[in-house]
């Protein structure tokens, strides 16, 4: 009884409910605008972040693993970098942000459906995530995952070493990229 009568008398409901949401906003809050900033560029990139640069390449190495069909692995080719040079010099500037955001929404949507960071999980299990968000019916995350597979392929099929593996050769009488 005594306890009951120090509780009302330091927090009544109506507090406690006000005090609550109060937190969950700023938590809410606090969680858009970390979701809303994109970090700086990282060094020797011109686009991506340390953090970004680190999505794409685990990304790229789902699809594109060692021992992979077609021989060059995602990193062996510097997938990575490959990406935030189409991002920064082929692709218009409006093009790299919401690609930035899909990484990051991926890491946030690995931790919540997984239970972990998309960095701590093995390439299968990255591969499954790409594979389900590819195939939802919400077509805002379905058209943007193509997207972002579409940009890892386009910078890994553009290695002179990947078009030779897979046969391709240029009719073109312009230098090719290395």
């Amino acid at each position: 009884m005594l306890f009951r009568s120090l509780a009302q008398a330091l927090i009544s409901r109506r507090r406690l409910i006000a005090g609550s949401v109060l937190i969950a906003a700023a938590v809410t809050a606090g969680g858009a605008v970390w979701f809303a900033i994109l970090d700086e560029a990282a060094p020797g990139a011109q686009t991506l972040s340390e953090q970004e640069l680190l999505w794409v390449s685990a990304l790229g190495m789902a699809l594109f693993p060692v021992g992979n069909a077609i021989g060059p692995s995602f990193d062996s080719v510097d997938g990575a970098m490959r990406v935030d040079t189409l991002l920064s010099e082929y692709m218009l500037p409006k093009a790299a942000t919401p690609l930035r955001y899909v990484l990051k929404s991926l890491d946030i949507g690995a931790r919540m459906s997984m239970g972990a960071p998309l960095l701590e999980l093995d390439q299968s299990t990255r591969l499954q995530l790409l594979l389900d968000w590819s195939n939802q019916e919400n077509v805002a995350r379905r058209a943007s995952l193509d997207g972002l597979k579409s940009v890892l392929a386009i910078a890994y099929f553009d290695v002179r070493e990947v078009q030779k593996a897979v046969g391709f050769t240029s009719r073109c009488h312009v230098e090719e990229s290395p």
